[in-house]
């Protein structure tokens, strides 16, 4: 009699749930927002095992994650924007599989899914251009959104698109989650580089957790390695290692010389670096950082294609992004003789700082008065039930972040201005100043203040040496 009671009432308890699931999932259907609906072969989790670094090395991640073959649609009420059709290897469906690395930690995972055939899920209109298999599910994120959207007003060569989604894993509901493209070679929409010549590698802290990886001249030790986006570990050859390894030490050597400007592209150098410091990130070994060279041409640069990877951010207040100070590239391109970089970077923050910050919450104050925006708030109910957490609002979310920006301009511009001189005065060749007459950071004369004033010379916006001090233009 007591079994019977007991299995009636795990039946009932399964029934209700049952229910409540899908209560659940039709209002998440109808909350104006595209779902993602995604059903594996066999109802299979993608799983994966968690491990450590190795002695001397740095990071915790994952390995041995399952790729399960599976089906998915997106929709909209009642619109099915895309079918992805069954799983056929190559032919149509996907896989899906658990990524990251501390952030796979969570309970919430980031996912990466494998089309079988090329498409683009953003839907932008032009799939020939767009088109690819790669794409990211990551947990939604306002830093993150700030983060790309500084690096598109930055002029990075490539700024990962994203869709915020609902997402739901054999109808059961995952939670709030950015669809997003990889950070991948394609040229037409992402990384722009020659399919057979180009690279796109990443200076990893998680070396140790891939198969394939190199030593520079400068990272021979066991906390950073270079691992590969392009050519693709599984494809790349003994004969690719070789030639990339050799284009990397080739520019280390340069920072070392001061000969940097004949190996890599310093516009994006130093827009990477201001990025950073404008974010206030605090770390270190997982701030991606990306390196990619178009083809073999020697006239073609090293280039960073993009910022990625915000968790950090608004972590340093009132001091300078953690890569500013600690990144052995950037240390070498700060103390160089060579101003080229270091000029690069001042000149950009003279003249693009108030324009990025204006437009930087121009673009956050708007953001929460979208309809994309609405139907998330409402999601973000269901995400924390689903996730057992009480949390701010994503509107308050986003409010932080932009008073994290208005204090971040204050203490920047101060920052920039007391930079020391002694960066700048090589480029005079240890010339002293002794009258009135104004210099570039490079040396060159632009002329004699009148009266002393700088201002009366009518210069273009930068930054000047006078009396062997820096001088800012606005």
């Amino acid at each position: 009699m007591k079994k019977s009671l007991c299995f009636f009432i795990m039946i009932l308890v399964a029934i209700t749930n049952a229910a409540q699931t899908e209560d659940v999932n039709k209002t998440i259907h109808g909350l104006s927002l595209p779902v993602l609906n995604i059903w594996t072969i066999h109802q299979e989790e993608p799983t994966c095992e968690y491990v450590t670094h190795p002695q001397g090395s740095m990071g915790k991640s994952i390995t041995n994650a399952t790729k399960v073959p599976a089906s998915m649609s997106i929709t909209l009420g009642d619109d099915i924007l895309f079918d992805s059709g069954e799983y056929q290897q190559e032919i149509s469906g996907l896989t899906i599989k658990i990524r990251g690395n501390t952030s796979a930690y969570y309970d919430k995972k980031p996912y990466k899914l494998s089309l079988q055939k090329k498409h683009d899920l953003l839907r932008r209109g032009n799939d020939n251009i767009y088109k690819d298999k790669q794409w990211l599910l990551l947990p939604i994120n306002p830093c993150t959104m700030t983060g790309l959207k500084l690096n598109e007003l930055l002029g990075m060569p490539y700024t990962p698109k994203y869709q915020i989604v609902n997402v739901l894993i054999n109808d059961n509901y995952r939670g709030l989650y950015m669809l997003m493209e990889s950070v991948k070679r394609n040229s037409s929409c992402r990384v722009n580089i020659d399919q057979s010549n180009g690279f796109l590698v990443e200076l990893d802290p998680y070396w140790w957790n891939e198969d394939i990886y190199f030593d520079t001249s400068m990272h021979n030790d066991s906390k950073y390695k270079y691992t590969f986006k392009h050519p693709d570990s599984d494809d790349v050859t003994n004969e690719q290692i070789v030639s990339i390894q050799k284009e990397l030490n080739k520019m280390e050597a340069s920072l070392q010389n001061g000969n940097y400007n004949d190996c890599i592209d310093v516009a994006t150098f130093a827009k990477w670096l201001l990025g950073h410091d404008i974010l206030g990130t605090q770390d270190m070994g997982g701030s991606n950082r990306f390196y990619a060279k178009y083809d073999k041409n020697a006239t073609n640069k090293i280039f960073i294609p993009c910022m990625w990877d915000f968790d950090t951010m608004a972590k340093t207040k009132d001091q300078w992004a953690m890569v500013h100070n600690n990144d052995e590239y950037y240390q070498l391109l700060i103390q160089s003789s060579q101003t080229d970089f270091i000029k690069m970077y001042t000149d950009l923050w003279v003249q693009q700082s108030d324009r990025i910050f204006q437009q930087m919450d121009s673009y956050l104050e708007n953001l929460v008065t979208t309809d994309e925006w609405a139907a998330a708030e409402k999601s973000l109910f269901f995400d924390q039930e689903r996730w057992n957490y009480t949390d701010c609002t994503l509107a308050e979310d986003v409010e932080t972040v932009r008073k994290w920006l208005k204090e971040r301009q204050i203490w920047m511009t101060s920052a920039m201005e007391n930079m020391q001189t002694s960066i700048y005065v090589v480029a005079l060749d240890k010339k002293q100043i002794t009258n009135d007459e104004v210099y570039t950071l490079q040396g060159t004369s632009v002329g004699v203040c009148k009266d002393g004033k700088i201002e009366n010379l009518q210069l273009p916006k930068g930054i000047y040496i006078l009396h062997n001090k820096k001088v800012v233009v606005k």
